[in-house]
């Protein structure tokens, strides 16, 4: 008898529906397990299982207040903030200086502008590989330098423990164009769209100078729903100042504010030497996405 209880247990859990482990907890103490369905500014829908009878269960959706809402735990982020009110960072394959391993959509496109003068353009050629191209504001007559790149990404970082990807960039000046500057990359991350710690190692190769390797380590997290914080190290001898010893490379302060096609990042660079006065310098990206 017991084993025939026990036999009809499994063969229920066998059929019972497959839901991700989202977790909600209620200032009640009451603990809710099974899948956010979508969310407001003052709710959400969640799929949870209720019991039905002595041995059935049912699938039911339920609507809980946020003000009811102690805290959440998402099963698996990359499912999370479809909708509107809640928007994912579209700017989640990049922080400002330091790229991360994630890569664009198939067919996915977006358009930069930084300080207002350089502009980049990036495509999702295939979901692991994105291609990108740049440039400056036409402000005079003829155009001072280019820049092609690409990135191909061997390892998601979502569903590995570390994420990696491989990318190189041909930089060209129209004054010089025998000089253009190549660039490979190693680039390893961990985290998702919510929150990431980056590593790129940069080997740069121009005509009639010795190989540079750039270190660019970048992190961000969410901030709020709509807000993101993010810091980046780049060691880069002569990024700011040629030829300086005495020049330890920057650190980079800032905030993301994003919705779901676009975002507008403020930061402050901090050169690591003794600049006197010198506090920050202010740098800002607008970026908008198109599926």
């Amino acid at each position: 008898m017991m084993l025939r209880k026990i036999l009809c247990l499994l063969v229920l859990l066998s059929f019972a529906p497959d839901l991700a482990a989202d977790t909600v907890i209620l200032k009640s103490g009451e603990r809710l397990e099974g899948k956010v369905l979508s969310e407001s500014a003052d709710s959400l829908v969640m799929e949870v299982q209720v019991r039905a009878g002595r041995m059935g269960h049912e699938t039911v959706q339920r609507k809980i207040l946020r003000a009811d809402i102690a805290s959440i735990r998402y099963e698996d982020l990359s499912q999370v903030h479809e909708d509107l009110t809640i928007p994912r960072d579209p700017d989640y394959n990049s922080l400002m200086f330091c790229p991360t391993p994630a890569t664009l959509p198939k067919g996915d496109f977006y358009f930069r502008d930084f300080e207002l003068y350089i502009l980049n353009f990036g495509w999702g050629v295939t979901e692991s590989t994105s291609f990108s191209v740049m440039t400056h504001f036409p402000i005079v007559s003829f155009m001072d330098f280019g820049s092609v790149g690409f990135k191909q990404r061997l390892l998601d970082r979502e569903s590995n423990p570390v994420g990696v990807a491989l990318a190189g960039s041909y930089t060209f000046f129209t004054d010089d164009f025998d000089r253009g500057l190549f660039t490979g990359s190693l680039i390893m991350g961990l985290g998702d769209k919510e929150r990431s710690l980056n590593l790129a190692l940069n080997q740069s190769y121009q005509k009639n100078e010795d190989p540079k390797v750039t270190v660019v380590l970048g992190a961000d997290w969410r901030a709020s729903r709509r807000s993101k914080f993010l810091v980046e190290y780049m060691n880069a001898t002569d990024f700011l100042f040629d030829d300086d010893d005495g020049f330890n490379g920057f650190l980079n302060l800032g905030i993301r504010f994003f919705g779901k096609d676009w975002s507008f990042t403020l930061t402050g660079i901090r050169p690591l030497e003794n600049t006197d006065n010198f506090m920050f310098w202010p740098m800002f990206m607008f970026s908008y996405h198109a599926e």
